[in-house]
């Protein structure tokens, strides 16, 4: 299943330069699954506008209880593919 997300850019960056593999995410309007893929647009929280900036990852371990919260889950997810960084339209 393909899975459209808002991301800070701080994130973002993590993930782009390889230090960050795992997203944590709200699992109340939706499941998430091992082999699902997830675009990653970066979201401006001052100007509430999507910057163009985007990657796709897929998820490879689902994390969910044992010291996370209701609702919510740990993905392990692959190095970044498929970046765009252009100009909103």
């Amino acid at each position: 299943m393909r899975h459209e997300l808002k991301i800070w850019k701080i994130h973002f960056d993590r993930i782009l330069s390889k230090r960050k593999r795992v997203e944590i995410r709200k699992e109340d309007d939706r499941k998430f699954n091992v082999g699902d893929e997830l675009v990653l647009s970066v979201w401006d929280t001052e100007i509430l506008k999507f910057t163009g900036e985007q990657c796709k990852v897929d998820v490879t371990f689902v994390h969910r209880g044992m010291g996370m919260k209701d609702q919510f889950a740990a993905l392990c997810i692959t190095e970044p593919r498929e970046v765009v960084n252009h100009e909103p339209k």
